[in-house]
């Protein structure tokens, strides 16, 4: 298993999830498979810096529960 780097620290504003996105995009376009995870439960952000590439998906477009 490949060791997972785990950025840490208890003051906000330090430039962690720019740092934690930047890596993961550059290890995603080197064909690495990628998870990041958002557990800031209060203050969630990590969609705000991939807002770009997500799809966005209307409720009412979607046929049933098949979306």
């Amino acid at each position: 298993m490949d060791p997972v780097p785990l950025p840490c620290s208890y003051k906000g504003g330090t430039g962690r999830m720019m740092a934690l996105v930047n890596a993961s995009w550059i290890l995603a376009s080197n064909g690495k498979r990628v998870l990041l995870v958002d557990w800031d439960l209060e203050a969630p952000g990590l969609h705000r810096y991939l807002r770009p590439f997500l799809v966005a998906r209307s409720p009412w477009r979607c046929p049933g529960r098949s979306c």
